[in-house]
């Protein structure tokens, strides 16, 4: 037997088997990189067309003026894309950017017509508001006059009424020198009355004792008061004003009181 044919393989040593173990293991390694890096390249390729897709769609679909449209239709798949692209999420547009933002001649004509309407209507509350207010004041006004017109009325009915004899009772302060029967003449009354209204002052006159004597008032001077004037008020003559007074004329002094005798 030939001893070179039958001579067995050299054996291999424990080094050796190891290096190819991790050989192996190394190429595994770079073929599951190589396919994951795969995977995700495909993936943001068919997502980016998915966008594209939808973009397109949008800027295809006519957009009307008086509404705007914000869910979108569904787009069908392309045969393309992967079924791990069409999970994504889809991006819509915003609403704002598809909307034509353009006024319209209709658009400022209503803007327009609902202006002038506004404005209207703010003239007409304005009419209105003026108009109470003036009735009011008018309404106040007359009121007013009515009342000053009454209380004017009313004045002049007290000083024309008649005044009642012996109204009042003035206190003269006695003098000397007087006498119940002067006195009584001065004043328009009797003797009698003069002692049935001072039974213990009559019977002796002293000065600066007080006579009780009825009178129809004491009227104190004002302003636009005449003696003709006190006479007709009172009903009594001139002459019995200025007896009672003690004046010698119709001239009286502003603020002054003047007796008005009975009679």
């Amino acid at each position: 037997m030939n001893n070179n044919s039958e001579r067995p393989f050299p054996p291999r040593n424990k080094q050796t088997g190891n290096n190819f173990l991790l050989a192996v293991l190394a190429a595994l390694v770079i073929a599951l990189a190589c396919f994951f890096f795969y995977i995700s390249h495909n993936r943001s390729s068919n997502y980016g067309l998915v966008k594209e897709a939808e973009v397109n769609r949008n800027a295809a679909i006519p957009v009307d003026s008086g509404a705007v449209t914000t869910a979108a239709e569904p787009v069908a798949a392309d045969p393309a894309i992967t079924e791990s692209a069409v999970t994504e999420p889809a991006v819509s547009q915003p609403a704002d950017k598809a909307v034509n933002t353009e006024e319209t001649p209709e658009d400022k004509k209503a803007a327009k017509k609902e202006a002038e309407k506004l404005a209207a209507e703010k003239k007409e509350a304005d009419k209105k508001e003026a108009d109470k207010k003036a009735a009011d004041k008018k309404e106040a006004d007359k009121k007013e006059a009515d009342k000053l017109a009454a209380d004017k009325k009313a004045e002049k009915e007290k000083a024309e009424a008649p005044v009642a004899e012996g109204s009042e009772t003035y206190e003269y302060p006695v003098a000397a020198g007087d006498g119940l029967g002067e006195l009584a003449k001065r004043f328009g009354v009797t003797e009698a009355d003069l002692k049935r209204d001072n039974k213990e002052t009559a019977q002796k006159l002293e000065p600066k004792s007080k006579l009780k004597v009825k009178v129809k008032a004491v009227h104190l001077v004002v302003e636009g008061d005449r003696m003709i004037k006190l006479a007709k008020k009172y009903h009594v003559k001139t002459a019995a004003i200025r007896r009672a007074n003690k004046l010698k004329n119709d001239n009286i002094q502003l603020g002054k009181k003047i007796i008005i005798p009975v009679q």
